[in-house]
């Protein structure tokens, strides 16, 4: 049984350009097609190919760090004064998770010549840890608590159920 690249005659090199039939020969059954299917016969195959592409590559990671950093402020910023860095630090730490499992899911090697998932990941923790320094935890506690009592007392079950509770605190004490 003869192989299908042993059928080709040598004389006959057909690979790359599309048969008189109208079938495309380009992606042979002898040699898998890259990543990206580029061209079998410049032989460039997937993946990047030189500083250009590393660039590219690099300002689309920072470009979406970006993207992702701006969103989580902009959930935090409706929140009171107080909670301002403590949402923003939570909001990027989600990020962070979410970035490594993207890395994870595309299988990117962490130590590759350029920017990944690993490294935005990377970024937005720290984002995340210098956003949580500028967090007063009394402060946060306190306008927490305001805003439950606030949705409580819109809910009209909130105000009542404070002044049971210490009420019934006080008499046992």
């Amino acid at each position: 049984m003869a192989l299908y690249r042993d059928r080709q005659s040598n004389d006959d090199d057909r690979r790359g350009r599309p048969q008189a039939d109208g079938l495309d020969n380009r992606w042979s059954i002898d040699e898998p097609a890259g990543r990206d299917q580029r061209d079998q016969r410049n032989r460039t195959g997937g993946g990047p190919q030189g500083p250009d592409d590393y660039e590219r590559m690099n300002r689309a990671i920072l470009r979406g760090t970006a993207l992702i950093m701006a969103l989580c402020l902009a959930f935090a910023l409706p929140q009171p004064d107080a909670l301002i860095a403590p949402m923003f630090s939570g909001y990027l730490f989600a990020a962070a998770g979410a970035a490594m499992l993207w890395g994870l899911f595309t299988r990117k090697a962490p130590t590759a010549p350029h920017l990944t998932h690993w490294d935005q990941a990377a970024l937005l923790l720290a984002a995340s840890l210098f956003a949580g320094f500028f967090t007063d935890p009394e402060a946060a506690r306190q306008a927490a608590e305001q805003m439950q009592q606030t949705s409580g007392a819109l809910n009209g079950a909130g105000g009542e159920t404070s002044g049971s509770s210490g009420a019934s605190g006080a008499g046992g004490g």
